[in-house]
């Protein structure tokens, strides 16, 4: 049981941790965390499959915690697995969606909410994206249409080569002349799930490069 809470992600580093699947249990520490992935150095990683549940115990100065997660994927002397939300809510005094920034990553708005007149375009809108979570999106727009805070648009995000995925946001700022960020709203699951998918396999990618692997012969992924 957790009796103090840590402020940011940054103080669970080096924190002990134990993984204990139906066959095995092995030790080691946290090497890096970011949003709801968590990476998990290890001695040994070869008795874990890509998939597999486990169930795990993080070692704090406040105190333990419990939780059951999956193996997302492995390298020779690290796993990557899942923080769960409500785990993430018992470490963390207040924590924040980790956010992929993108390049090259293209949408388009369908229709615009202005809280007074719904406006839809037979030519929908281009917008770069500019970056993503699984709390909102921001994005660039070049075309001299007007939007505020408040307005509700319908997206379509093109995330990589054979993912889409359609959305309705809410502008909450603009920081930019043409930038805004947005928070998405009566999103289905379905949604979340393929933006969450999305999300950590950019981040195993990130990691990947940091660890210098072969994604080809070393890396395996889900």
């Amino acid at each position: 049981m957790v009796t103090e809470k840590l402020i940011n992600d940054n103080l669970l580093i080096d924190s002990y941790i134990v993984i204990k699947s139906d066959l095995m249990i092995n030790t080691g520490k946290i090497s890096y965390i970011d949003g709801d992935f968590l990476e998990l150095e290890m001695d040994s990683t070869k008795i874990f499959g890509i998939g597999e549940k486990v169930h795990a115990t993080i070692y704090t100065k406040g105190g333990s915690v419990r939780f059951e997660t999956y193996i997302i994927a492995i390298l020779p002397n690290h796993i990557m697995t899942l923080l769960p939300k409500e785990t993430q809510s018992k470490l963390m005094l207040r924590r924040k969606d980790f956010r992929v920034n993108l390049n090259d990553t293209n949408g388009s708005i369908h229709m615009i909410n202005n809280q007074k007149d719904l406006i839809s375009f037979d030519t929908p809108l281009s917008i770069q994206i500019a970056n993503i979570s699984v709390g909102g999106i921001g994005f660039n727009m070049d075309v001299p249409v007007t939007i505020s805070q408040g307005y509700k648009l319908d997206l379509t995000v093109l995330l990589d080569s054979v993912t889409t995925v359609s959305c309705q946001v809410e502008v909450v700022h603009k920081k930019l002349p043409r930038l805004f960020g947005a928070k998405y709203i009566n999103s289905s699951q379905k949604t979340v799930n393929t933006i969450l998918a999305f999300i950590l396999r950019e981040q195993i990618k990130d990691r990947e490069k940091f660890h210098k692997f072969s994604t080809q012969d070393e890396l395996e992924v889900r």
